[in-house]
């Protein structure tokens, strides 16, 4: 497929500065704004503070505005309030097929500002890559009249985003098998190199690929370097902590719901994650063997996501040391916590019983 007045643009991967890298031949369009608007495509993936930048897109729609930039919400999704925990204003787009894509993509259109409009959604990253024709993304862009895509793919290192992972399998996934089977399972990084494969050469498509443990303390600065030059001035948003991690405590009590009642148990990780969003997490792994296990199994993968990337955005598989993991008699919950729990059960009890009365 031939780009709009015969541009070809390659894919882009930040270095980590405010700049863009970019590669030898590659046009720099991003200092000066194009005729046609551009759609920018936050792709997630999962646990890599996409819930932060949503907040952080939804809070600064002025600022944006005043870059030239919409960030629509539709229905009401992308609009949730402080520490809520939200699917992004995009979710509705990236779950149907390419043709509705694109039909949001043209209503988009119609409205945007000069500069372009901001998608962000995690469920972009594995519905993209499920795409039998990759070309099908700048088509249903183009189609729509934007002069490209520009989409930002936050990465993580695997042994700490397997245990974030599975925490989240947990919290809204209605988990509750062991954290070593899921480590066991793991294969983010593959999916990762078929994104790249399908998208880093397209013509219309620019992706800027980064690992989220190099920006993790400041997301807010490579965001910004992505929506373009001049960058917007966007601020943190209001809660600098969304869909944080759980205790060990709570994880536990979780996973005994969850096998009762399944997803429906997120009822008490999202009371928790909402209601006390500054109540330390802790973080749990399985021991150095299963981790260095899935390592050794995701090597190829890792030097094959590797040789696409700059030194500082690589895949890094460090085990971490596991010292004497707390038992279950060691778990407490704060009377903070157990006011939530009482609060977030007994809410979903009555609920339950006024609905067979009913």
């Amino acid at each position: 497929m031939r780009g709009r007045a015969g541009r070809c643009y390659a894919v882009e991967f930040a270095l980590g500065s405010t700049e863009p890298a970019m590669f030898p031949g590659q046009p720099d369009t991003k200092g000066a704004l194009s005729a046609m608007p551009v759609l920018y495509l936050h792709a997630g993936h999962s646990k890599t503070g996409t819930s932060w930048v949503q907040a952080v897109l939804r809070e600064n729609t002025a600022a944006l505005a005043e870059c030239g930039l919409v960030y629509p919400t539709f229905d009401g999704i992308g609009d949730e309030q402080g520490a809520e925990i939200g699917q992004g204003n995009g979710l509705a787009l990236a779950a149907g097929p390419v043709e509705a894509l694109q039909a949001g993509l043209h209503a988009i259109r119609r409205n945007a500002r000069p500069a372009g409009a901001v998608l962000s959604s995690e469920e972009f990253f594995p519905r993209l890559s499920e795409y039998d024709d990759p070309g099908a993304l700048p088509q249903a862009v183009l189609g729509a009249g934007f002069e490209r895509v520009e989409i930002l793919l936050f990465i993580r290192n695997p042994v700490g985003h397997a245990a974030s992972l599975w925490q989240q399998y947990l919290k809204r996934g209605g988990g509750s098998a062991p954290i070593e089977a899921f480590f066991e399972k793991y294969s983010v990084p593959e999916r990762v190199a078929q994104f790249l494969d399908m998208f880093r050469s397209l013509e219309g498509v620019r992706l800027t690929c980064l690992n989220y443990e190099r920006h993790r303390h400041d997301l807010l600065t490579p965001l910004r370097a992505w929506l373009g030059r001049p960058p917007p001035p966007l601020i943190p948003p209001r809660a600098p902590k969304i869909n944080r991690g759980m205790t060990r405590a709570e994880l536990a009590l979780q996973a005994a719901l969850n096998r009762r009642i399944g997803k429906a148990g997120r009822i008490l990780s999202d009371a928790l994650c909402v209601g006390l969003p500054e109540q330390p997490p802790e973080r749990v792994y399985p021991d150095p063997a299963c981790q260095q296990a899935m390592c050794d199994r995701l090597a190829p993968t890792l030097a094959r996501v590797n040789a696409r990337l700059p030194e500082a955005e690589r895949y890094r598989c460090d085990v971490v040391p596991v010292s004497g993991n707390a038992d279950d008699a060691a778990l407490s919950f704060s009377p903070e916590q157990i006011e939530l729990v009482g609060a977030a059960l007994g809410s979903e009890i009555r609920r339950l019983r006024h609905m067979a009365a009913g």
